[in-house]
């Protein structure tokens, strides 16, 4: 899946929004014809129809919008130019990162021509309902978490956590520790992960303030590993990502194993932390 068919899922999903608040209002409509005589009735049910209706409007409008972009973006970029902008996850020094908006989290790595290299996804999780209450109470870090981390198409890593403020564990295919990122109590209001190694060694820490407009994951030297724009729209595709993403730089000479944690470390951030798109 490339972010031209991320672009279509998420037209999909808008117009699914609108046809469910139309066929709600519409039965709405039928009960409070049934109820007309009963004024009190009347009344909830005439308000929940015209609450359903600007949310259906605005469903479509927005999905009929975001279909235009969806074609503008895929003229901009050849398939020439899209098959050969593919290059591994952790030999690329700039990635784009989007977020998919679904009650099972997942985040997706592009080039900056719109070609997938990676994703994570989580594991099938059954207390949806528990999730989506907690998402809209901030409180989502409370609860166990497991993550499929496909780097590519045969290495997939896992990165989960168990219930209460308890690190996060990057592991191989086999189940071996690589890394593990924890995060104090009193920062929990602030963008911020400790990067340790399977041994506890202090590695790295990721920051990105109060507002998270700009991320940045620091070695235990003061060196950088990597710097994220949030939001940010690269010069090279402004037409493929007209709103934007996270515009992901990592230096050229930085380790493979430090580009592993620290896009590992962006996907345990983005798990519980409602960022900024």
């Amino acid at each position: 899946m490339n972010f031209n068919d991320l672009q279509k899922r998420r037209v999909r999903r808008a117009f699914l929004i609108g046809h469910v608040a139309v066929a709600g209002a519409l039965l709405f409509a039928g009960i409070t014809y049934l109820v007309w005589d009963i004024v009190w009735l009347r009344g909830t049910f005439i308000t929940f129809i015209f609450s359903l209706l600007p949310i259906a409007v605005a469903s479509y409008v927005g999905g009929l919008w975001l279909r235009h972009l969806s074609k503008q973006g895929a003229l901009s970029v050849t398939a020439e130019e899209l098959e050969g902008s593919a290059r591994p996850l952790l030999e690329s020094s700039r990635v784009m990162a989007m977020r998919e908006t679904h009650w099972r989290y997942g985040i997706h790595f592009f080039t900056v021509k719109g070609k997938r290299i990676a994703y994570a996804q989580e594991v099938n999780p059954k207390n949806m309902i528990w999730i989506a209450i907690l998402c809209l109470l901030n409180l989502r870090i409370w609860m166990s978490m497991k993550f499929e981390f496909f780097i590519s198409d045969t290495n997939r890593l896992t990165l989960e956590k168990t219930a209460g403020l308890k690190p996060f564990y990057l592991k191989d295919n086999d189940g071996k520790v690589i890394a593990k990122f924890t995060y104090k109590w009193i920062e929990l209001i602030m963008i911020k992960i400790h990067v340790k190694s399977r041994d506890d060694d202090y590695l790295a820490l990721l920051h990105g303030g109060f507002h998270g407009d700009l991320i940045k994951l620091t070695g235990n030297e003061e060196d950088q590993w990597m710097q994220v724009k949030v939001g940010g729209i690269p010069r090279q595709s402004m037409e493929l990502f007209p709103y934007g993403g996270h515009i992901i730089d990592i230096p050229y000479d930085l380790p493979e194993e430090k580009r592993l944690l620290a896009f590992a470390s962006l996907v345990a951030i983005h798990s519980f932390y409602n960022m900024k798109e």
